[in-house]
């Protein structure tokens, strides 16, 4: 009797420290994540703050921002008005350079969002260059703009093909990169709703391209190296 009664304090002891613990942790997780989000919510507003209204300037390669692996945005920061004009900023810049996409990263903000889109003017310019043929066998079509936020990447066809590219944040360079041909996008919308989708050819190249920014990479790190060219080489030769 003595030693049951022994065993059912024990069992009480130690599971009241157990719950204790529990608890703790709970408090401890829930006050990090709070900080976290009013840290991340704090230091959105500070870059967004500091951004002019009539720079869109975009950073070039040597900026140890395009370096950072970037940080992900949490709901409670996506429905901030702070966080809805750094997507407006992302998505303005875009189109001031003429842009088929862009990542935050390349304005100075490491947070993983990305901007993309192709236009009937885009598809209009590569009619024009590579003609209907180049054209279909590129895979180019329209792609509505769609802001993407912490999108994750699945490769459904693992073909890799090897195309030109160009970057915003390498200005007047391009070379061969190798992506592969089809993928999947997991992603939050500007509402802060899971999408997912499916993109093949051109599209598919732009949105790896952006997504290797949310990682700290570039194209030049995964190009075939002596297909890199200037564009403006030929104003050189006699």
């Amino acid at each position: 009797m003595i030693y049951a009664y022994k065993t059912l304090i024990l069992v009480k002891l130690y599971f009241s420290t157990f719950l204790c613990l529990c608890i703790h942790s709970i408090m401890y997780n829930k006050r990090f994540i709070l900080q976290h989000q009013r840290s991340i919510r704090e230091w959105t507003s500070n870059l967004i703050n500091n951004f002019t209204k009539d720079t869109h300037k975009v950073r070039q390669i040597g900026d140890p921002v395009l370096r950072q692996v970037a940080k992900p945005v949490d709901l409670a920061t996506i429905v901030t008005p702070d966080f809805k004009k750094l997507c407006d900023r992302l998505v303005s810049t875009l189109r001031r350079h003429n842009g088929c996409g862009i990542a935050a990263p390349q304005i100075g903000v490491p947070l993983q969002v990305i901007a993309v889109e192709f236009t009937g003017y885009d598809l209009k310019v590569a009619m024009d260059k590579y003609g209907s043929k180049g054209v279909s066998k590129l895979q180019m079509s329209l792609f509505p703009l769609k802001v993407m936020i912490n999108p994750k990447i699945k490769i459904i066809d693992p073909t890799m093909l090897a195309l030109k590219e160009g970057c915003l944040s390498v200005k007047g360079y391009r070379a061969l990169v190798p992506r592969a041909k089809e993928i999947e996008v997991e992603m939050l919308n500007v509402s802060g709703n899971t999408e997912t989708f499916r993109s093949l050819g051109w599209t598919s190249r732009i949105i790896q391209h952006e997504v290797d920014h949310l990682q700290g990479n570039l194209f030049v790190d995964t190009m075939l190296y002596k297909t890199l060219i200037n564009d403006s080489w030929n104003e050189f030769v006699d």
